[in-house]
């Protein structure tokens, strides 16, 4: 790579300056052969001789500009093939972007003899089997790598499985409107995804046409209306994507807001308090815990004092479920999941 590297620099760099020495040379040889002209047969006048060198330095001059430019146009046109070569690929695995237009109505998911791998040959989803009730709260652990993350993104159709199949209500995602299928989803992730506009607009980024009153019952619900009433332009305050002016938890309250909007059926929560204090994640958790009435959720968590009171806690190594069950009953087990707690929390309690 360091040898190619330093070949392509140094013939990149080659170019405009050969170029430039060619285009010279012309006009050197012009200038040459005019000044003979003139001078042996009077044919030229200095006037004529200027003029023929005005206009070779102009005709060379595009040919200097693009060899300016060639090597980023290499760039570009390599970039633009493997794009497309991408492109290519996202669409030959995704099927059915334009499925049946369902209204998700109970939220129920089975999840059934799913396998799936992002390299062929490595595993990362091994026939897994999960059927998740209406309403029901689920939690997955686990270490990190046993496949936690890579539900959801199958849940989310960002990946489609090797072999088996989910289902929403007893139908297929695959059969699914891509869009409809997303819009039965809520999702709240470690990171927040917070966007260059007020922060009226963020909240209601899933719902545009969303009233203020809507937007601030939201913002309420979430815990975040009293803070953002103090800022200088409460509701209308500007923010940027990084979220300058606000702390990590206000950002994730914002967040949980925009999903508090949409009312969705089916709640997904992917770390979603690994980024904030132990204080900030009090008021989290009871915003968390308003969202959760009465949906469908799939709660992603390392920090197990989070999901104590999930209906079932599945936990998961290498991409399998090797235990299933309430909090108490994992920890009564003494198994796979009373020694991540174990780890985490002491004495037990």
């Amino acid at each position: 790579m360091y040898d190619y590297g330093v070949k392509s620099q140094f013939i990149s760099s080659l170019a405009n300056p050969s170029i430039r020495f060619v285009s010279w040379l012309i006009y050197a040889a012009v200038g040459t052969a005019g000044a003979y002209f003139s001078v042996k047969y009077a044919s030229l006048t200095i006037g004529g001789i200027s003029s023929i060198l005005i206009y070779t330095a102009q005709y060379t001059r595009p040919f200097t500009d693009i060899m300016g430019i060639i090597t980023e146009i290499q760039s570009a046109l390599a970039a633009l093939n493997r794009d497309v070569e991408l492109l290519y690929e996202i669409t030959s695995k995704t099927e059915n972007f334009r499925g049946k237009k369902v209204n998700i109505q109970k939220g129920e998911v089975k999840i059934e003899n799913v396998f799936f791998s992002y390299k062929p040959g490595t595993p990362i989803i091994e026939n897994f089997n999960l059927n998740i009730n209406s309403g029901e709260k689920i939690a997955l652990v686990g270490h990190t790598g046993c496949g936690k993350s890579t539900i959801i993104n199958l849940l989310m159709r960002f990946y489609a499985p090797d072999s088996g199949d989910i289902k929403i209500d007893g139908i297929s995602i695959n059969k699914l409107d891509l869009n409809e299928l997303r819009k039965t989803y809520g999702m709240v992730l470690q990171d927040t995804w917070l966007y260059m506009a007020s922060i009226r607009d963020n909240i209601a980024y899933g719902k545009p046409n969303a009233s203020l009153d809507d937007i601030m019952k939201a913002a309420d619900m979430a815990n975040a209306h009293n803070f953002i009433i103090k800022l200088k332009n409460g509701y209308d305050t500007l923010l940027s994507e990084s979220g300058n002016g606000i702390s990590q938890g206000q950002k994730q309250l914002i967040s949980i807001a925009r999903v508090m909007l949409i009312q969705p059926k089916i709640l997904l929560l992917d770390e979603a308090t690994g980024n904030i204090d132990t204080r900030t994640e009090l008021k989290v958790q009871n915003a968390f815990n308003k969202l959760m009435r009465g949906k469908t959720c799939i709660i992603v968590a390392h920090r197990l004092s989070t999901i104590k009171n999930a209906d079932r806690i599945v936990v998961m190594d290498k991409g399998k479920i090797v235990e299933i069950g309430s909090h108490e009953d994992l920890v009564s087990s003494k198994g796979y999941y009373y020694n991540l707690y174990n780890a985490q929390i002491s004495p037990l309690t």
